[in-house]
This record gives structure tokens, sequence and C-alpha cells, in this order.
């Protein structure tokens, strides 16, 4: 089964049941179970979401699963400039960096879909699942 990119909006929509996508992102992950790949700075982008909320002492654990589960690429110096620079190579557009290193990550393995739905993915040139 090919592994769908996943994204900071998928996670935090999948902890949170007060988040606006969660009834959608809960309902679509139980109907499939495709291998998931993310990377470090979504994981980063992540914590930082929940750093002020009542999922915070959450963190931990819900980490611990996603490496169990999911796998985590963990960001290098090659990636990082080449995040960098598709960042100011598009200095048009509102993608954040994270944005960027997951692009890159998702050229390197072959992966055209991301579950999120954040647009910017599909402006990108992949298929972004919630959007």
């Amino acid at each position: 089964m090919t592994p769908l990119f996943a994204d900071t909006f998928y996670f935090q929509a999948r902890v949170n049941s007060q988040d606006q996508h969660h009834a959608r992102v809960l309902a679509w992950s139980q109907k499939h179970t495709a291998p998931l790949v993310t990377t470090d700075l979504v994981l980063v982008e992540l914590a930082n979401s929940l750093a002020g909320s009542r999922f915070r002492p959450l963190v931990q654990d819900y980490f611990a699963l996603l490496r169990r589960h999911a796998t985590v690429v963990p960001n290098s110096r090659a990636r990082f400039e080449q995040a960098l620079k598709l960042y100011h190579q598009h200095d048009d557009k509102l993608w954040s960096l994270t944005d960027c290193l997951s692009f890159v990550v998702m050229r390197e393995r072959g992966l055209t879909v991301a579950l999120t739905g954040d647009r910017h993915f599909v402006q990108a040139g992949f298929a972004a699942v919630f959007a």
C-alpha cells in the first residue's frame, strides 16, 4: 500500500476533539490503513500548536505512538537547504518552511497525497485529502 504524507493538520485534528476537522479526519482514518510518513518539523509544529492547550501533557506519549506507527523522516542539513531554497523560490506563496520541507520529503519518496486541508500542498502539485 502506498504511504501517505501526514501533515500537522491531520495530527492536530486527530488529537483534538474540539478541532473543527476532528470528526471528518477521525472517520477517514478509521476506514484507511495506509502507512504514514511525516517529518520532524511537522512534529515540532504540532507540539508548538499544542503547547498552550490541555493537550500539552499528551504530546510525549502521542509522539511515541506516532514513531511506532508512522515513518518520521529526520531533518538533515541537505533537506533543510532544499526546503529553504524552495521557500525563497516561491516568495509569491504563503508556504511555511515546514510546508517546504514536507514537499521536499514527499518528492524524495515519490509521495503524491497528503493528509491535510492545507491548500499549499495543492499549490505545490500534491493532492490534499481534506482540502
